[in-house]
Order: structure tokens, then C-alpha cells, then sequence
């Protein structure tokens, strides 16, 4: 059976989805292509038709969950959150408890060093994402995040000196 470029957009998506979960629940090391592949619904055939690597999966996995413009909201379950609703959310017990749907930084920060340029170039730019994200949620509850702090931290996560 041929597969529309609609199927082909499609399950590419539910590949990411999948493998950011898996990523996030087991590691970027335990989680296989095989796992992720299966967890989607596909065979394992089909994976290097999507993905030139398990590598490139990683990268655009991370840059998926990471640049959710609607991760805020989802957090404090409401439209337009305040700076204390999402850090709310952030520190419930049910967003703790569930890490395969948390954040991609408590669940992966540590093994991102050990990923290839383009794992940790992926995270680099999300974490710049949801920090100025934050910094459009928080002023007007007194929340600052300053610059040099901004650029310490991407450089501890990529290794890149800014």
C-alpha cells in the first residue's frame, strides 16, 4: 500500500511525539528505535525513510517538546498564565510524577552533554526559547532573568562559549 505524503507528515509526527516521551521517561540511551517505532505503530523498517539517524530523531524530538508555544498554559491549566501558576504546575506532584510528559530538562539536563552537536544544539535553543517565554510571562510579577544568567546557562548546556 502506498502512504500519501499526508500519512508520511502524519506518522513522522507520532514518531517525535513518541520518541520525546520515551526519550524523557527511559533516556536517550534507553530508548531504541525499535521501542520508539513501536510505540508509534510503525514498523522498524520504516524509520530511516523519516530519519537519517537515531541521532537526528534525538535533535528533532527535543526541538519539538522544547518549542510548544502553548507549554505555559498546559502547565497552569489556563489561558495566560502568571509567573506563580506555572511554576505551580511545574512543581505539582502529577507533573513530577509523570515524567515522560514533564520536562524535557529535568529528565534529560544531565545527558545532554554527552549528545551529539545537534542534540545539545536542539536543547540550547529550546532552553532560550523558555527563557523568553518566561521573561514575557513574569514581568509583571516581578520575575527578572537577567542577560549574562541567560548565557551561562546555554553555554553550560552546549558546551558553546556565546
Amino acid at each position: 500500500m502506498r502512504v500519501t505524503r499526508e500519512m508520511a507528515e502524519a506518522h513522522r509526527g507520532r514518531i517525535l511525539e513518541v520518541a520525546g516521551m520515551l526519550f524523557r521517561r527511559r533516556g536517550f540511551d534507553g530508548a531504541g528505535v525499535a521501542d520508539i517505532m513501536k510505540g508509534a505503530g510503525l514498523t522498524h523498517g520504516g524509520f530511516y525513510g523519516h530519519f537519517a539517524s537515531k541521532d537526528d530523531l534525538a535533535a528533532e524530538a527535543c526541538t519539538r517538546v522544547l518549542a510548544g508555544d502553548d507549554w505555559a498554559e498546559r502547565l497552569a491549566g489556563t489561558p495566560n498564565p502568571s509567573l506563580g501558576a506555572v511554576v505551580r504546575g511545574y512543581l505539582s506532584a502529577g507533573h513530577r510524577d509523570d515524567p515522560a510528559h514533564g520536562c524535557l530538562l529535568a529528565a534529560l539536563g544531565s545527558d545532554v552533554v554527552r549528545q551529539p552537536r545537534a542534540v545539545r544544539r536542539a536543547v540550547t535553543e529550546g532552553v532560550r526559547f523558555r527563557i523568553d517565554a518566561l521573561l514575557y510571562v513574569g514581568p509583571h510579577v516581578g520575575f527578572r532573568c537577567s542577560l549574562p544568567s541567560r548565557y551561562t546557562l546555554s553555554r553550560d548546556v552546549s558546551g558553546w562559549s556565546l
